[in-house]
């Protein structure tokens, strides 16, 4: 049986076969449903953790205060995890390799209620035998299995576990773990100043240390990546993005899905695109530019990569580009879809399920546009696709064997090589829908008023009906699900006019200027407007077809009217903005603020970006910026 391909914040597979379901998960924002065929967890609006599957047919309460959970779903073998309002992090179910953290492992050992492993708990990640979580302060603890030196403590072997958390790493920001019965092993971990280190399994390069082979494990962490901001979200060869965009892969490479043109593995690693705002990899790469362009390479027997071919030695060894004005790519190690942005939905890949959604068999080997108005999508397995509409109406398509498309049908045909019913073209299942999925053919989704239906493969008691019954239409389970746009409240920033005095080498300028949680952020203009003529000079524009602001070093600036405007005198409340930032062409992260229709951004980050020293004079409170000099970090 296929199981699912999850992917939440930072997740990586190996790329040649399905992984079998895996927990991975980086934040505890918004993860209030989790449905499976072997176990399913949800969070209420009021934060209590409910659990059944696993021949527990309906809902039972079984924590409350949680914030986050998740199951892998896995029958015999599922794991659990959970993280409290108060940042304890709770294990259960399989303990084979120590994965509790109870100090205990062992074939047959599972833990069948909540264990408290950790507190002060921001993120947990695991591929079901390994465990990896970074508290609020950065370390970052791993244990239980160990036979690829995953843990990172300096040991392997085909019998070594870890029964209790040891911490490995400190100032970490997130971590992912490769996937799949034959890909796990691999452990990434981002740092808060962006060093990516990595270690565990290495025998195709994955680790990305420039070394490789069959017996090849790194033991410890080690640095190979510097200002990486983001990790691959789906599975496959390991890839980062750094702050500036550029894309960089490595590892397996049997299908060029490396993007470096050739199909050997690649043991360090290159860089592939620039621009990229996401990544997805499995045997395919599917990368996002910040225009909107999807590239695609790798593996394209079955179509998946959507340049019209779809034979073995087809493989497409470096990135091509298949679609355009996209806004979110989903994959599977056989299918891909696309979002684009007026909500057109393409679907390309394998069609033996009819999961393309034109009504044939064959494979589709471009993209084909299937619905319009599309606000989400989801196809964990590549067979089962849902669509949710901006309007809320659900469809889904695709295979019908166990009742997992919600039409009232399901079953088997005469045909023994069919592998069960199937649903040809999209049929609208329900409305008021904010999100779906379709896992292990169990089939879920939230409504807008925060109820959860659930229908398909009941064997287990999956669907949560009292039943063991496959169910074929939706049936309400849970009522008052907590909703993803229920977060806490954060409370609101106050910007306050900047008091202290500012020199531009040795100059004294008055600037319109907000100091913002104790940083000091500068209208974006005023600052190229002063610099202008300096050997830091930099333009500033508007990049209307990459909706971008595009900021150049060594142009001098264009006077555009409102430069140095009177200084504001009373506190206002900022609002974060959202627009891309390029500079010299590529992607660079600037956190700014929008104030009265102005951006400001930090002065230091501003400094350290055009490389101009920001230095502060505590005797004489006085802000001094030095073009002569680089910049130095605090």
């Amino acid at each position: 049986m296929k199981k699912k391909l999850v992917s939440l914040i930072l997740v990586l597979l190996l790329c040649v076969t399905l992984a079998p379901a895996a927990i991975a998960s980086t934040t505890t924002e918004n993860n209030a449903v989790s449905i499976n065929k072997g176990a399913s967890v949800v969070i209420t609006a009021n934060k209590d953790l409910y659990y059944w599957g696993q021949n527990q047919t309906t809902p039972q309460k079984i924590l409350s205060n949680v914030e986050f959970a998740l199951t892998n779903g896995i029958p015999k073998l599922g794991l659990t995890v959970a993280i409290t309002t108060n940042k304890d992090l709770y294990v259960w179910g399989n303990n084979q390799y120590g994965q509790i953290g109870n100090g205990i492992s062992g074939g047959v050992e599972r833990q069948y209620e909540p264990y408290k492993v950790l507190s002060n708990i921001a993120s947990v990640t695991t591929d079901g035998d390994s465990m990896v979580a970074i508290t609020t302060t950065g370390d970052l603890y791993t244990w239980g299995r160990n036979q690829y030196g995953q843990i990172g403590n300096g040991k392997s072997g085909k019998d070594e576990v870890q029964t209790t958390p040891v911490k490995v790493l400190s100032n970490m920001a997130s971590a992912a773990m490769t996937q799949g019965t034959n890909g796990r092993g691999v452990i990434a971990a981002i740092a808060t100043n962006g060093d990516l280190y990595t270690w565990g399994r290495n025998e195709y390069g994955q680790v990305g240390n420039g070394k490789s082979g069959t017996d090849e494990v790194q033991k410890t962490p080690v640095k190979i990546l510097s200002n990486v901001a983001s990790l691959t979200e789906n599975g496959g060869p390991i890839a980062a993005i750094t702050t500036t965009g550029d894309l960089y892969c490595w590892g397996t490479n049997w299908f060029g899905q490396v993007g470096n043109g050739t199909r050997e593995h690649q043991t360090k690693p290159v860089k592939v695109l620039s621009n990229v705002l996401s990544v997805l990899t499995s045997s395919t790469t599917l990368a996002v530019t910040a225009n909107g362009d999807l590239y695609a390479w790798g593996y394209t027997e079955m179509g998946q990569v959507g340049n019209g071919k779809q034979m073995p030695e087809d493989s497409q060894t470096t990135p091509v580009k298949v679609l355009s004005d996209v806004v979110s790519v989903t994959a599977s190690h056989t299918n891909t879809a696309a979002i684009t942005t007026n909500g057109d939905l393409y679907c390309w890949g394998q069609n033996g399920d009819y999961q393309i959604g034109n009504g044939s068999f064959r494979t589709q080997a471009t993209p084909f546009k299937v619905l319009s108005n599309v606000a989400s999508f989801t196809n964990s397995i590549g067979s089962n696709p849902a669509a949710v509409t901006k309007n809320g109406d659900l469809y889904t398509w695709g295979n019908n064997a166990e009742g997992q498309i919600g039409n009232g049908q399901g079953g088997f045909t005469d045909d023994p090589l069919s592998g069960g019913m199937k649903q040809k073209t999209p049929v609208k299942v329900l409305s008021n829908v904010v999100s779906a999925s379709i896992i292990d053919d169990v089939s879920s989704a939230v409504t807008k008023n925060g109820d959860l239906y659930c229908w398909g493969n009941n064997e287990l008691g999956s669907v949560g009906n009292g039943s063991r019954i496959n169910q074929t239409t939706p049936v309400k389970v849970v009522s008052n699900i907590r909703l993803a746009n229920a977060a806490p409240v954060v409370p609101a920033l106050t910007a306050t006019p900047t008091a202290s005095k500012v020199l531009v080498d040795g100059q004294n300028v008055a600037f319109d200027a907000y100091n913002i949680s104790g940083n000091n952020y500068f209208k974006l203009r005023d600052l190229a407007y002063v610099l202008d003529g300096s050997v830091k000079q930099f333009s500033v524009s508007w990049d209307g077809a990459n909706n971008a602001i595009a900021l150049k070093s060594g142009e001098g600036y264009t006077v555009v009217g409102g430069e140095m405007a009177t200084k504001g005198t009373a506190a206002v409340t900022p609002k974060a903005t959202t627009s891309r930032i390029t500079k010299n062409g590529s992607l660079i992260a600037l956190k700014a603020y929008n104030i009265g229709g102005n951006n400001y951004f930090k002065l230091r980050d501003i400094g350290e970006a055009f490389d101009f020293d920001v230095s502060w004079n505590n005797d004489v409170k006085t802000i001094m910026i030095d073009t002569a000099s680089t910049y130095t970090a605090d």
